[in-house]
């Protein structure tokens, strides 16, 4: 890529995670990157600028550029994230994602393909051993597994594992955190200015434990419930809004699981054990939402993972 000029993508990875935590995502980037002229943006939260290192990483110093936000949680970086990429496309994962072999020639070649302002990809899990694991990432993505030809059901909201944006789209300013979850992605959805393309895959690795993924979906639901309630209203509307919200979103988590059994005998197997524990797990992001509309967010944001 010459000097000055503009990268075809960024790449954007948000992560509180210290070195080599993203070392399995910029090696899986790295030569796409380079043969598009694109760049990776890894937008650091750690408290000493420790999540990435380039003499360990061994990748020409172009290719990644590193934002330091020492003590960021996970909102405010995918924030800042989204107005650093410098990309005609940006495109935002996580830190536990490994993008597929041809990622970044699938997300750009569906912007060539759509003028939709945001393009949500396939999300495929790698954590597959135990129950619990299975479990908790059907609950975030059994809408967003492959194959998939037109935009999941109502309720979905494209997810920040997988998403990509035209870069003329972006803000230029860095927006409030949760502004990116709770606002943008659903006004672009509702707007019509959302596609789903499977071809764009990452593999989603994340094991917490059986007491971690508890914590984890009820820092998740406090997090959404204390960030959103600004944009809801009156204290009375906010309370209403988390009652009606609490009871439905165990059924909103669940029902996707639950609708993967009609795929083939093979998924019914796989799915019908898992019920009970995504039932409970679920009960978890619903106490977490009304914890938060209630309270605050408080210091979830910061304890999610």
């Amino acid at each position: 890529m010459p000097h000055g000029a503009r990268p075809s993508v960024s790449v954007v990875v948000p992560t509180r995670g210290e070195w080599p935590l993203v070392k399995p995502v910029v090696d899986a980037l790295c030569s796409q990157i380079v043969a598009v002229g694109g760049e990776v943006v890894i937008i650091d939260g750690t408290r000493h600028g420790a999540a990435f290192d380039r003499r360990q990483a061994e990748i020409p110093a172009h290719v990644v550029r590193v934002i330091c936000s020492p003590g960021s949680d996970v909102y405010e970086l995918r924030a800042l994230g989204l107005v650093e990429g410098r990309g005609q496309v940006v495109a935002m994962i996580e830190d536990h994602c490994i993008p597929a072999p041809d990622y970044v020639a699938a997300v750009l070649r569906a912007h060539d393909e759509h003028a939709e302002q945001a393009i949500a990809g396939a999300v495929t899990n790698g954590s597959t051993d135990r129950a619990i694991d299975r479990a908790n990432f059907l609950l975030v993505h059994a809408r967003n597994l492959p194959p998939r030809d037109t935009l999941p059901e109502a309720g979905w909201i494209p997810t920040s594992s997988n998403i990509s944006y035209k870069g003329d789209s972006v803000p230029t300013a860095r927006p409030d955190r949760g502004w990116l979850e709770t606002v943008h992605n659903v006004e672009l959805l509702f707007a019509e200015e959302v596609v789903f393309d499977d071809r764009i895959v990452v593999r989603h690795i994340q094991s917490t434990g059986r007491m971690g993924t508890f914590q984890n979906h009820f820092h998740a639901g406090k997090s959404m419930g204390g960030l959103a309630r600004t944009a809801i209203g009156s204290r009375p509307a906010q309370l209403r809004w988390a009652c009606r919200l609490a009871l439905k979103i165990p059924i909103e988590l669940v029902r996707p699981v639950w609708q993967l059994e009609r795929r083939s005998a093979a998924d019914r197997r796989a799915v019908l054990p898992l019920l009970p524990l995504a039932v409970t797990i679920s009960a978890a992001d619903a106490i977490g939402f009304a914890c938060g509309v209630i309270a605050g967010p408080g210091r979830s944001p910061d304890l999610l993972r």
